[in-house]
């Protein structure tokens, strides 16, 4: 046995996030694109050796392509190739199916443990999209979910105990005498709880993250970096989106162009 399934599995989670990241795709979109719609995109006129357009069916049918990098077109080769290896080692997989995965490769597969093998990190038949071995709605979600919430979780746990011992000392402190010594360590306290809450909330937020926190994060990595009418264009354009409006939705979330703003201004000279 050669097949590496611990190694398959946080292979394809870098995937996922460096596609999600990358190209700002919906769930949808993931579950459904296959390498079979990559062509190599065109750059000042002249078919590009190392970058790729990938064509996307998104809402309403709409089509649209997004780029996609040489490097993360290997990470996809590298993912193909793990399936293909679980392939070999498997006797749980069709051939049938194996032949749709050569014919319509998808971006991100289901991965399957060797025979004998059992693991609740494995994918299952309720979490695949069809029968290329594509990763379906509830596969994608329970990665990105499990990782986030499985990364949060101790941060979490650590905070809330900080959080009751410095309140419980807190109260000791403020039973003691009132001195300057007791206010001062009072006002330590109270900074320190302020200090834990605000931590303890960015970890909650950051356990709550799913799958379309990538693709708003790509959304905004593409308005800053294009901070102007054309930027947002081609935001709606990458993003698939039918309205403008849709897209600016996602400016009205971030105060980063105002603060900005403000922090260039001298009133006073």
């Amino acid at each position: 046995s050669g097949f590496d399934l611990q190694g398959a599995l946080r292979r394809r989670l870098s995937l996922i996030f460096h596609i999600g990241l990358s190209t700002g795709l919906r769930r949808a979109e993931l579950v459904s694109s296959t390498v079979a719609s990559l062509q190599p995109a065109v750059y000042d006129g002249i078919p590009s050796e190392d970058e790729w357009m990938l064509e996307v069916i998104g809402k309403g049918k709409r089509v649209r392509t997004v780029p996609i990098r040489s490097s993360l077109r290997m990470m996809i080769e590298a993912h193909h190739e793990d399936v293909r290896r679980m392939l070999r080692e498997s006797g749980q997989i069709a051939t049938a199916r194996r032949d749709e995965f050569e014919r319509r490769p998808p971006l991100i597969c289901a991965l399957r443990a060797p025979v004998g093998s059992k693991s609740p990190m494995i994918d299952d038949d309720s979490q695949m999209a069809n029968d290329n071995l594509a990763l379906g709605h509830v596969g994608l979600y329970r990665v990105v979910k499990g990782f986030f919430t499985g990364a949060s979780k101790p941060k979490i746990r650590d905070l809330e105990q900080r959080l009751r011992a410095i309140d419980r000392k807190a109260r000791v402190t403020e039973m003691k005498p009132d001195t300057a010594a007791s206010r001062q360590t009072i006002i330590q306290l109270r900074q320190e709880l302020a200090d834990a809450r605000r931590e303890l909330a960015v970890w909650q937020r950051r356990s709550a993250m799913s799958t379309h926190w990538m693709r708003h994060t790509f959304a905004m990595g593409v308005l800053r970096d294009n901070p102007n009418d054309a930027g947002l264009k081609l935001a709606q354009q990458l993003l698939g989106h039918a309205s403008i409006a849709t897209t600016q939705i996602y400016l009205k979330v971030d105060d980063t162009s105002k603060l900005k703003a403000i922090r260039n201004l001298k009133p006073f000279g």
